[in-house]
């Protein structure tokens, strides 16, 4: 289960209609907090896109470090946020070169992604274990 899986899956586990309430108030943030490192990252050059561990710091923890409190909660390994960067690599970034840029779209891009997964109703749930 990816990142918007489990977003949705404890926001539907709310009652009362939580779930769109948790995404009206905090969706925008979390894809600003992305798009935000995105920009950052991209000056950096294509060593801080290609090598998975400066893509990491550079990416992917200040990213997690700008999400909404009541995201977190959520938790970064039941909301697989490390994998949904690495996979989402291609989809934020355009190489050539060093030089590095964010794709045109790319906040489009996101927002797509999260619609899609929020408007979505094969998707499955993975329930945590108790040692998650």
């Amino acid at each position: 289960m990816g990142f918007f899986d489990a977003m949705k899956s404890a926001a539907s586990s709310m009652a009362g209609g939580a779930a769109a309430d948790l995404w009206s108030k905090h969706g925008d943030k979390v894809v600003s907090a992305i798009m935000s490192c995105a920009n950052q990252a991209a000056g950096l050059g294509a060593a801080y896109i290609s090598d998975d561990d400066k893509y990491k710091a550079a990416v992917i923890d200040p990213a997690w470090d700008l999400l909404p409190l009541p995201v977190k909660l959520i938790g970064r390994q039941r909301l697989k946020w490390d994998a949904m960067f690495m996979a989402a690599r291609t989809q934020l970034f355009v190489v050539e070169g060093n030089e590095v840029k964010v794709q045109p779209d790319a906040q489009a891009r996101i927002e797509r992604f999260i619609t899609a997964k929020l408007s979505s109703s094969s998707d499955t749930v993975d329930t945590p274990s108790k040692e998650s």
